[in-house]
């Protein structure tokens, strides 16, 4: 029999793994020396008296499976009571055949569950979508963002003396079509909404020490936001807040003291303006 080294083993029954459909491009035993390619499994694993090596290597692959599964429909819970249990499952497992894990964590499993929906959705190529597909892209968006957000690793200190940005690394502005957020919470309350309709809203997502935040913004509140958040100076972002909302600049100036003590106990700003 061929010699096979650790390292070529533990390719092959990493590749068995991370693709436990069968879906991936390079077949598990392109890892192994040509002589095994026909009959790989027989001679890597061994038989037992109630098993043969393909039901011994399926226990595996079903586990492995069964916590790809877990970890997507932790990720988001909201987006399956959305769609439902089976529907869910569905989308997800054929995410995983195109997307399998290739990281040690399995934090980031779920990172382009949302571009896939746009991708695959059913009405990508009508002359005329549907408005529904546009409202899970974007709930599975907003929790991909959630996760991201949590995940990630702390940011170093900001330089005290000339900051790149007003707004905290820590803060992700969400913009949609839908009001994802109102949603988001009636499921995490135990509701039972109905999928909204069309509705522009903007909102806050924001990790202070190990505790998120999401609050609402108005529009002002957004785009003021999001050109700080770009470097901009305070004069700079009201003026792009009132050409975006209609707000007067005037107004937008006069509430931003307290928009700004809001924020700051929020851990979204790192100092005054």
């Amino acid at each position: 029999m061929t010699e096979v080294g650790l390292t070529m083993l533990q390719r092959w029954m990493q590749a068995v793994l991370v693709d436990p459909l069968g879906e991936a491009e390079q077949p598990p035993h392109a890892h192994l020396p040509a002589e095994l390619h026909a009959g790989t499994v027989e001679a890597i694993v061994r038989p037992s008296r109630r098993l043969t090596p393909h039901q011994h290597l399926a226990i595996y692959q079903r586990s492995y499976l069964a916590r790809l599964r877990e970890c997507m429909a932790g990720q988001f819970p909201v987006l399956r009571h959305a769609l439902g249990d089976d529907l869910f499952q569905h989308f997800a497992d054929l995410y995983l055949q195109r997307h399998p894990s290739r990281s040690y964590s399995l934090a980031s499993l779920g990172q382009g569950f949302a571009a896939f929906l746009e991708e695959t959705r059913p009405d990508r190529d009508a002359g005329e979508r549907e408005w529904w597909p546009d409202f899970l892209v974007e709930m599975a968006g907003l929790e991909d963002a959630i996760a991201e957000l949590f995940d990630a690793e702390e940011p170093p200190p900001p330089d005290a003396a000339a900051p790149a940005s007003l707004v905290a690394p820590t803060v992700r502005l969400i913009a949609a079509n839908f009001p994802i957020v109102a949603y988001y919470r009636a499921v995490q309350r135990g509701d039972e909404p109905d999928l909204p309709l069309p509705e522009r809203s903007h909102a806050l997502l924001v990790r202070n020490d190990l505790r998120l935040g999401l609050f609402d913004l108005q529009p002002a509140q957004y785009h003021l936001l999001a050109c700080l958040q770009e470097g901009g100076a305070l004069g700079e972002a009201v003026a792009v807040a009132a050409g975006a909302s209609g707000v007067p600049a005037t107004a937008i100036a006069e509430m931003w003291p307290r928009w700004r003590r809001r924020w700051a106990e929020e851990g979204a700003l790192l100092g005054a303006a």
